[in-house]
């Protein structure tokens, strides 16, 4: 049994092979690169139907008329608050100027609430803005209209 030892310079390179010779990762760039696109493509569709849909949805909630309510004397009526502060209850209203159902709580619900129950005393109404809750023209609204009562 005489066999040749093996050089040290053999060994050392096929060390150096074996780990350069892992499977690649090909399956889960697959993945990656699947679920990637699928991201993409939901991404695409939602943002699409927003673009096509959005002035369709948003025109649903703009009225067609504005009813307003009997004018209150302009000590009752200041920056965002009308009725008597002494009255015995506070309504606190938050809101988004961008928000459909603040709007429709405006069209359908604001003025029935001060003709009935602020022009008699009863509520002292107030109104605070959630500020850029549902996008940065929100904050700008809001401003605007600080900004208008001063």
């Amino acid at each position: 049994m005489n066999e040749e030892p093996v050089p040290l310079e053999v060994i050392q390179e096929e060390e150096i092979q074996e780990p350069l010779q892992e499977k690649p990762r090909s399956k889960l760039r697959l993945w990656l690169a699947g679920c990637g696109g699928l991201v993409l493509l939901c991404v695409t569709l939602f943002v699409g139907t927003l673009v096509i849909a959005g002035p369709k949805f948003v025109q649903k909630y703009i009225p067609e008329k504005i009813s307003l309510s009997k004018i209150l004397p302009p000590l009752l009526v200041q920056v965002n608050t009308i009725g008597d502060p002494n009255a015995p209850v506070h309504i606190i209203e938050y809101g988004d100027y961008q928000c459909p159902y603040c709007l429709e709580f405006w069209n359908e619900s604001e003025a029935l609430l001060i003709e009935e129950y602020v022009n008699t005393g009863k509520v002292y109404f107030e109104y605070r803005s959630f500020g850029a809750y549902l996008g940065p023209e929100s904050g700008l609204a809001a401003e605007g209209s600080y900004c208008a009562g001063d």
